[in-house]
């Protein structure tokens, strides 16, 4: 699979190609004046609507709800609502479908250190029944390095750890399962000069499974990915 963009400061077409160049699909962007996406619409290779996307987002650039439409009639499929505290972290999430059931809709909570850094969460479903809590860390330069979530009984699972260079650039980030063997390693090199980023993605096995290669603006230039 590759891609072509068409890019007007944002990304605004991204098409998707067969090794033999054939039209998998196609997607439009359309943005706000701040270069928040608010509507994505993806097309089958005939040219029909197979879904689209509109989001609403705050002042601080966070998403405050969001509407997935399926198919040529374009009827709802799925509903998200999000409010936000005033250090921009989630305090309360619902997903629905358009059906009106529930995925889910839960609350969280936060402890803060003398720094305003997030310390620990804690996620409560909508009948206010305890779900589990998550715990993080920092270097002295105040960036995160560890990031671990346990469930209501206290049993570990998935976190991650984080490394950077001398420039403060994420460099590495390594997820984990709860037993602490390696889920997923992302690294990612960043081009001075050019200002571009690469990122690859690899299993606990070293199987590359994916390289993504973004400019300035985070747009990607180049991806692959394998299934």
């Amino acid at each position: 699979m590759h891609e072509t963009y068409e890019i007007d400061g944002n990304i605004t077409r991204v098409t998707f190609y067969n090794p033999d160049d054939s039209v998998i699909r196609r997607e439009e962007r359309e943005y706000d004046e701040y270069g928040n996406m608010v509507k994505l619409t993806e097309f089958n290779a005939d040219g029909s609507v197979c879904f689209r996307e509109e989001r609403v987002f705050d002042s601080g650039g966070n998403i405050l709800s969001a509407i997935g439409y399926l198919g040529e009639d374009l009827k709802v499929g799925w509903i998200s609502e999000r409010e936000y505290n005033v250090h921009g972290d989630m305090t309360k999430s619902i997903f629905g479908y358009g059906d009106g059931s529930y995925r889910w809709r839960g609350f969280y909570e936060y402890e803060y250190d003398g720094d305003g850094r997030k310390i620990k969460s804690f996620t409560y479903d909508w009948d206010g029944e305890f779900i589990g809590w998550g715990e993080y860390e920092y270097d002295e330069a105040g960036r995160e390095i560890k990031n671990v979530g346990y469930d209501a009984d206290g049993v570990k699972g998935m976190w991650q750890g984080s490394e950077y260079d001398d420039d403060g650039n994420l460099i590495k980030r390594i997820r984990y399962n709860g037993d602490d063997t390696i889920y997923r390693v992302d690294e990612y090199e960043y081009d001075k000069d050019y200002g571009i980023t690469r990122e690859y993605s690899y299993n606990a096995n070293g199987d590359n499974r994916s390289w993504y290669e973004r400019d300035a603006y985070y747009h990607t230039l180049y991806s692959l990915m394998k299934y």
